[in-house]
């Protein structure tokens, strides 16, 4: 996630390519791990606004 200054909150845009990549491993069977990281100070702050 690179989004510091918003301590990589979860935004609309974000949940759907976070949506995407995850649907995306999960049909791929030589996907063994997947590593989230956060840009900055935080890992992710939750989700930010409705």
């Amino acid at each position: 996630m690179n989004r510091p200054a918003e301590m990589n909150s979860i935004s609309k845009t974000l949940l759907k390519e976070l949506t995407a990549v995850l649907s995306e491993a999960e049909q791929d069977d030589s996907v063994r791990v997947l590593v989230l990281s956060g840009k900055g100070k935080a890992f992710c702050a939750g989700v930010f606004g409705k």
